[in-house]
């Protein structure tokens, strides 16, 4: 009796082991898998990324500049492009056809962005040296520029005007010669001034300076933006803003400037792009500017 007990007894352990293998062979496959990988509650599978259709729906979620935060320069005195609205907190709020724009291509790309206001003449540094990822400030896309950095398509053509007193209008850049112009210092219109034979030119440091130099007597014209001439000669009295045509001051069209070389210039030329086909950047041109300069861009 007691040898057959024993047998029992060890076939019972037997069979107690043989299962107590299995067990460990499936729970040791199922906790391999978890321990790989390869599938986990946040991931998405290949089906999970297609639809009902088959579709894949990932490629168009996804938007191209995603978690990355850009530092935009501006120089916020260039009214309707960029200008300061208000100081809320010790912050400037913003305005303007190129805070809108910057705002829409944000959407688009899913980029946040910070600006940083500085003189228009420190622009191209900045973004030469790194401070910033891309300059907006209706900067034209000059050829001495271009040596320095890269630029997107245009998106604004400009005109040029001569901003003067009523009891003194000079209709053409000639008419200037052996006048002071006032200018701000490194944009295209001191490029221009500068020839005008016999012109004397005052660069400063913002539009807004050039025009406090004319009412102070120390100039007797300014050049500016067309549209920023007229709301001059608009908010001030005795003032006049005398529009030159493309074939006498021709403007180079604004756009976007990037580091040399950055991925970013067709990221955001082919941005823009896409802006210009569905209307948005001749919406924010109406609305800032109005309609007659649609014809300009």
């Amino acid at each position: 009796m007691r040898g057959r007990y024993v047998m029992k007894k060890a076939k019972g352990i037997s069979i107690l082991l043989t299962f107590m293998l299995l067990v460990t062979v499936i729970t040791g496959c199922t906790s391999g898998t978890a321990g790989t990988g390869t599938a986990s509650p946040d991931s998405t599978t290949t089906a999970d990324s297609t639809d009902a259709s088959g579709s894949d729906t990932t490629a168009e979620d996804t938007k191209e500049l995603d978690g990355q935060h850009l530092v935009i320069a501006i120089n916020a005195t260039f009214a309707p492009f960029e200008s300061v609205k208000e100081v809320k907190n010790g912050e400037e709020v913003l305005e303007g056809l190129d805070i809108d724009l910057i705002e829409a291509l944000s959407e688009k790309l899913g980029f946040t962005y910070e600006f940083d206001d500085m003189a228009f003449s420190g622009l191209i540094g900045a973004l030469t040296s790194g401070r910033a990822d891309v300059v907006i400030s209706g900067i034209s896309a000059t050829e001495e520029r271009k040596e320095s950095v890269d630029f997107t398509r245009s998106y604004f053509t400009p005109l040029c005007a001569i901003l003067c007193k009523e009891d003194a209008v000079y209709e053409h850049l000639s008419d200037l010669s052996g006048k002071t112009v006032a200018v701000s210092f490194g944009t295209t219109f001191q490029t221009l001034a500068e020839g005008i034979q016999g012109a004397n030119v005052s660069a400063v440091d913002s539009t807004a300076v050039a025009f406090q130099e004319m009412q102070a007597g120390r100039a007797d014209a300014c050049l500016f933006d067309n549209n920023q001439a007229q709301t001059f000669a608009e908010e001030n009295d005795g003032y006049v803003a005398v529009t030159l045509s493309a074939d006498e001051a021709a403007q180079d069209p604004y756009a976007i400037a990037c580091p040399k070389d950055s991925e970013l210039t067709a990221v955001l030329d082919q941005a823009l792009s896409e802006l210009e086909e569905d209307g948005t950047i001749n919406d924010l041109v109406v609305k800032w500017l109005g309609e007659e300069y649609l014809s300009g861009n």
